[in-house]
């Protein structure tokens, strides 16, 4: 379920930093899901063959917004990934109605999520979860991370927050999202503030493979997000470079 110019600069949000400290993770997961409390595993990119990289989202990580699929976020952090060695994009079968939702991922079955992956970003959390109950929410987002990290216990796990005000509906989805990813030995990276940047969205009338609004971020708010993931993964790459070195040329 995955899915012209090159901006000059860059955007990192520099207040509640959660992609670049991480923090202990809590004893204790208030779920009722038992997700054993692990450690980041060290950032190791294989020798011998290339980085496995799966990415597994909503309608934000499928592009929606974008002016191509080459633009999706996604897509730049593998094309910045490759500038460091050879890399390769991991897929699940395809859902009923891509690009989906949080509630449309999580009907992918234990023996959907692969093995072998070195690094995983999952971004379930987004606007449609502020319509799911919120015990549900913290059952089935639990069961998909601990399903990953029990399948993939040595991959590097991104999970981005909701693309939408903070402090809104999905705080609460939000947190839950947040404790779950750190105790599994993961990344939190927000990004809600990159959507309070109205550059990062829309216009609505703006060209789009999928249809534009002013809700899912267009070419820049990709790129930004792309951004934000590859803070997180200097052991992978040193000196990753930022997604504007990595976007397509213009005119494609």
């Amino acid at each position: 379920m995955i899915v012209g110019v090159g901006v000059a600069y860059s955007t990192r949000s520099t207040s509640n930093d959660y992609a670049s400290s991480y923090t202990a993770p809590p004893t204790a997961l208030p779920t009722g899901v038992d997700i054993p409390a692990v450690e980041p595993p060290d950032q190791v990119r294989p020798a011998d063959r290339p980085l496995k990289a799966l990415f597994v989202g909503t309608s934000i990580t499928a592009g929606m917004a974008a002016s191509s699929v080459e633009y999706a976020w996604p897509n730049l952090v593998l094309r910045a990934l490759e500038q460091g060695g050879p890399a390769e994009r991991v897929t699940m079968p395809i859902l009923r109605e891509p690009p989906g939702t949080a509630r449309n991922v999580f009907s992918y079955s234990a023996a959907d999520i692969p093995t072998g992956i070195d690094l995983g970003v999952i971004e379930l959390v987004t606007n449609d979860v502020s319509r799911s109950e919120i015990g549900a929410y913290r059952e089935k987002y639990g069961e998909f991370i601990g399903t990953f990290r029990q399948k993939n216990p040595t991959a590097t796990l991104i999970c981005p927050g909701a693309w939408t005000i903070p402090g809104g509906k999905s705080t609460e989805h939000e947190a839950a999202a947040r404790q779950t990813c750190l105790r599994a030995g993961g990344y939190y990276v927000q990004i809600n503030e990159l959507f309070m940047d109205p550059r990062n969205r829309g216009p609505a009338n703006n060209h789009s493979t999928f249809g534009a609004d002013d809700f899912h971020p267009n070419n820049l708010g990709q790129m930004r997000i792309a951004d934000e993931v590859l803070s997180t993964l200097n052991g992978l790459y040193p000196g990753a470079p930022t997604p504007t070195t990595a976007a397509p040329a213009a005119g494609r």
